[in-house]
């Protein structure tokens, strides 16, 4: 750091600023291969312009330089600062300053093109010789190569400085030689700082000590606030998700020890380069032996799981999806990453952990604000809209509840820092683990906290940021049997052991336990809203139907349980519980591939089942959990209707925004009005529109404004480093698109347009989430190509991937199997709900009643036989 405060041009009087942040925002992203010897190295830049006849020029070509000259430094992964003044250039066309940004959170320039009317093409050269660096005369890319120069070592710190013109011929006169015209010039300093290698292995040292409070353990809010709700619904109790939380805990440190080690150096530098951007390269940061430190000091618990430990003839599912695969333990399991079918998109230096959106990315794109995405593109719907297609909204229920069997992205540990008061500091807003959404125009901040990823501790290098599943990435009714032992536990009811789950008895039906300890929620969110449900995945309170359809699931299994323990007198409670959670773990895998499915996807959506691969990882796929499956909040209706056992209305229906965490209206009257109202009802189309009561209502408390869920979940694909659409669309076989006209075929006119408005035209950056929505459903199918697609993949998976799947003929025998089959939706209600035994639905619920579908009478839907599982004695 002396040599460079001692080094170099004098730069005390120049009038730094941001404005030219922007030089290397254009840097491929392969600028990581720069040159063998050094982890870091800074830019800076003193402009000079000659007169003010150059006020033209130098307005184009500043713009110009500040993405056209692209540093592309090969053979090193550096630690980059970069440093240039403002100008402010009045010109006819176009006038720059730093309040004409279009960037949301990073203060960039917009883009200035020279004038093809005018004939100007800009040209550059360097004024001074170095045999090391090039320059394209063309688009002013600035190419170093240390490689051949003995003059540099990797063992201290080295500056170099040097100087670009940028110039135009004459406007009469193209042939005119470079810099021939005087009056057409500009030019400007750019100095490079390149600090030795593993610089911030004595820097680290500092942190040893207090490494272990670098991170705080999560605890909710006692305040009742949209804020608060959301992270419910993101919640891993300490008490029960053990592992989930040390693991997180163990990342959030690491996390929290590179990012305070980058700001250490970036503040040697402030005082000198007020406008410095940081790009810091932490695996040439870092020597081998400090990564191993850090990993150790993280105290990341390892997971590794001998082979031997799984059985070879297990007869049923571990409850946190362990040894599912014998030859890879942990596949889907809980507590282990989202798998990827495209790499990691961040923007660091290292393409590690930085998505789109955090401050000195000198590679990112600019994309649009979450907040005006959601204005220009998404519809809020007030009204249902009636013939709005055959399905039910039972189709939109079981998709969220499905959801909650096998994604869950807790938010990351030291959670509690993400306060409203960083809301206007980008640098407080992005400090881990928060991304805070900033405020857009008159639209407040929403709170955000980035997922929670994992840590490897046999990984001894820093690797790319992988977001957790903290559920079982299996359809194995984890919502409601649990995914840790843990809550498995304090699900069941074992006083005395007859293999039933707890529940609490009412004249209206059985329902959910009532717990607030094992969750660790505040006391006032369960009192306000009318107890917090103790199911296997923590979010079965967020709405009133999906509490419903969390009940009814209990309830089920219940039923089972006392059938079977009648049938089997001899079985032990535990027999009981594992025989009946593998029956309605096939049923939900049953409903899902031959009911949902295909009315979700077409007919025949997957290829035929062939038996178990053991070659197949059926975890979560990151751009399913993250976009693809978030389809489903198009589906959902702005009211939900309840209705009697004799199908009429009872009361008016009840607005979205009260749906939330509102437990009151089920403790008083049961489950049956909403799931009927489920059946009758029509679901929402896949499409831009949205019901209003997730636009800006969601979690709504009184006096407080709710939260966008568009918006949140534009974010969370940003979080989790989604590729971009068009990199999806080449991943699922479709046309390379280098505009949107290109998806003509995909995307209607009208979508077109808007997407082309918010991306600039470009395809590789559009978010997934939108540009899938956005997309026209396949004939027959609900969804467009690009969704199809993955959602398609990632069932193959779940099936195909999962040893106990309900098709493997080792799984039930053929008697078994055919009974399985019988299974249905409908006969779920009829055995469970309260009015039962009078009921009339339809034979499959995921159809809406109209004039080609009648309701039956339950006395007519096939049911099980479990005497099929009668056990005979030898």
């Amino acid at each position: 750091i002396n040599d460079i405060r001692n080094t170099g041009p004098d730069t005390e009087n120049t009038n730094h600023g941001l404005w030219l942040r922007h030089i290397l925002k254009w840097v491929p992203f392969f600028f990581r291969r720069l040159f063998w010897m050094s982890p870091l190295v800074g830019v800076t830049n003193t402009d000079k312009t000659k007169g003010a006849s150059d006020a033209c020029v130098f307005e184009t070509c500043s713009t110009y330089l500040a993405y056209a000259a692209r540093i592309w430094l090969k053979k090193i992964k550096p630690l980059i600062f970069i440093e240039y003044s403002r100008h402010e250039v009045q010109t006819n066309r176009v006038r720059l300053s730093n309040s004409k940004t279009r960037n949301w959170q990073n203060s960039r320039p917009r883009k200035v093109r020279a004038s093809s009317k005018s004939g100007k093409r800009i040209t550059y050269r360097l004024l001074s010789h170095h045999p090391f660096i090039k320059i394209n005369q063309n688009d002013g890319s600035i190419e170093i190569n240390y490689k051949d120069s003995p003059k540099y070592s990797p063992k201290r710190s080295q500056i170099t400085t040097f100087r670009v013109a940028a110039s135009t011929p004459r406007q009469n006169n193209r042939r005119c030689r470079l810099l021939s015209c005087r009056q057409c010039r500009s030019n400007t300093w750019v100095r490079i700082i390149a600090l030795r290698l593993y610089y911030g292995d004595k820097i680290i040292q500092s942190l040893q000590g207090n490494f272990s409070s670098l991170v705080k353990t999560n605890h909710l809010s006692r305040v009742i606030s949209p804020e608060s709700l959301y992270r419910v619904v993101r919640w891993i109790s300490p008490k029960v998700n053990v592992l989930s939380t040390k693991i997180s805990s163990a990342q959030a440190r690491l996390d929290k020890a590179c990012t305070k080690l980058s700001w250490t150096i970036r503040s040697h530098f402030k005082t000198r380069f007020p406008s410095v951007i940081v790009s810091a390269s932490m695996k040439d940061l870092f020597s081998p032996t400090t990564v191993r430190k850090l990993l150790y000091l993280s105290n990341c618990p390892q997971r590794e799981i001998d082979h031997s430990f799984c059985r070879m003839r297990a007869k049923y599912r571990s409850i946190d999806g362990t040894c599912n695969n014998r030859k890879s333990p942990l596949y889907g399991s809980s507590s282990s990453a989202f798998a990827r079918v495209l790499p990691a998109k961040y923007y660091d230096s290292d393409g590690m952990k930085d998505p789109l959106g955090f401050p000195d990315l000198p590679n990112a794109p600019d994309v649009p604000h979450p907040l005006e995405i959601t204005k220009l593109f998404v519809i809020a719907q007030k009204q249902p809209l009636p013939g709005r297609g055959i399905h039910s909204h039972f189709l939109m229920q079981w998709g969220q509840f499905l959801d909650h069997d096998f994604t869950l992205a807790p938010e990351s540990e030291d959670a509690d820092k993400c306060r409203r008061e960083s809301c206007h500091q980008i640098s407080k807003a992005t400090e881990p683990p928060c991304f805070t959404i900033l405020p857009h125009k008159s639209s407040k901040c929403i709170h955000f906290t980035r997922t929670a990823s994992v840590c490897d501790p046999y990984q001894m290098r820093l690797g790319t940021r992988e977001q957790m599943n903290a559920n079982t990435g299996f359809i194995d009714g984890s919502q409601i049997y649990g995914s840790t032992l843990e809550l498995a536990k304090n699900l069941r009811d074992l006083s005395p052991n007859k293999g039933l789950l707890k529940v609490r008895h009412f004249t209206h039906g059985d329902l959910m336990p009532l717990d607030n300890s094992e969750l660790m929620f505040p006391n006032d969110l369960c009192h306000q809203t009318g107890g917090c449900f103790l199911a296997g995945d923590t979010r079965s309170s967020e709405q009133m139907a999906l509490a419903a359809i969390h009940t009814l699931f209990v309830r089920e299994h219940n039923r089972i349980a006392k059938q079977l323990i009648q049938i089997n007198p001899n079985w032990t409670g535990d027999t009981v519980y594992q025989e009946t959670r593998k029956i309605v773990g096939a049923i939900i895998q049953k409903i899902t591939y031959e009911d949902y499915l295909p009315e979700l996807l077409g007919d025949n959506p997957l290829p035929k089942y062939t038996g178990y691969k053991y070659w197949v990882n059926p975890s979560i796929i990151n751009s399913v959990a993250a976009a693809a499956y978030r389809f489903g909040h198009s589906t959902i209706r702005p009211s939900f209707d309840i209705l009697d056992e004799n199908h009429r209305k009872v009361g008016a229906p009840i607005p979205l925004k009260h749906m939330f965490f509102n437990n009151t209206y089920i403790n008083r009257h049961g489950i049956d009005h909403l799931l009927l109202g489920l059946c009758a009802f029509q679901a929402e189309k896949v499409d831009r529109s949205f019901a209003n009561g997730i636009m800006g209502h969601l979690f709504e408390r009184k006096h407080l404004p709710g939260l966008n869920l568009i918006a949140l979940n534009i974010q969370r694909g940003r979080d989790h480093g989604l590729p971009g659409y068009n990199d999806f669309r080449r991943y699922c076989r479709l046309t390379d698109a280098r505009t949107f006209n290109d998806t003509a075929k995909e995307i209607s006119l009208e979508n077109r347009k808007i997407l082309a408005k918010l991306y600039k035209d470009d395809p590789t950056i559009a978010d997934l989430f939108v540009a899938g929505i956005a997309e026209t459903p396949l004939p027959g199918s609900q969804l467009g190509p690009t969704f199809s697609c993955l959602i398609k993949e990632q069932f193959a998976r779940l099936r195909d991937g999962d040893r106990f799947f309900y098709m493997r003929g080792k799984c039930f025998t053929k008697s078994q199997l055919k009974e399985i089959k019988k299974s249905s939706l409908s006969r779920i209600l009829c055995d469970n709900l309260k009015s039962g035994k009078k009921l009339w639905v339809q034979e499959n619920v995921f159809h809406a009643v109209n004039n080609g579908v009648r309701r039956v009478d339950c006395s007519s839907i096939p049911k099980i036989d479990l005497n099929q599982w009668k056990e005979i004695k030898i």
